[in-house]
């Protein structure tokens, strides 16, 4: 009987996951790639904005998030800040490893040989209150709303769960 409802409630979380993810192929290349199914909208009140898109290489296993700000911030190069507030009051810095750009796009890797491993299971596994892009310019800052961040934690959950197969 244990075994019964372990193998249902993983088969609610693969139907989640589908629900979540979609996995096309490059038809040139031949390469997969695992991505959310809806745009991740921060905010965008006709001024500026800020959005986020979850991406896994299937063929290299790592993942990536990319956040897109207006481009009030400046540039955004290699090292600047991306910095996230939990709703549990903890706080993760991560830093864009993105080329450098003036269109306001910072972008995390993990996985593979970006390691990060306590951050993805903490993106994984808990709720984001508020993130902050730093530019060369300014920073943007958003709150997250509540059905958002839960969107955004269990997608990347399941893109943490597709790593390990």
């Amino acid at each position: 009987m244990t075994t019964l409802a372990f193998i249902g409630m993983m088969n609610a979380a693969q139907a989640q996951c589908d629900n979540l993810l979609s996995y096309e192929v490059d038809e040139f290349s031949g390469k997969g790639n695992w991505a959310n199914k809806e745009q991740i909208i921060l905010s965008d009140n006709g001024v500026d904005g800020m959005y986020m898109m979850l991406l896994m290489a299937n063929d290299t296993r790592k993942t990536l998030i990319w956040i897109t700000t207006s481009t009030e911030v400046g540039c955004v190069d290699k090292g600047k800040k991306v910095e996230l507030v939990f709703t549990d009051g903890e706080r993760m810095t991560l830093y864009s490893e993105g080329t450098f750009n003036c269109k306001g796009k910072a972008t995390c890797y993990f996985g593979n040989i970006f390691g990060k491993k306590s951050e993805m299971q903490k993106l994984a596994t808990t709720t984001i209150d508020m993130i902050r892009v730093q530019g060369s310019s300014t920073s943007h800052s958003e709150k997250l709303k509540p059905q958002t961040a839960e969107y955004f934690k269990s997608t990347f959950s399941c893109l943490v769960e597709e790593m390990k197969k």
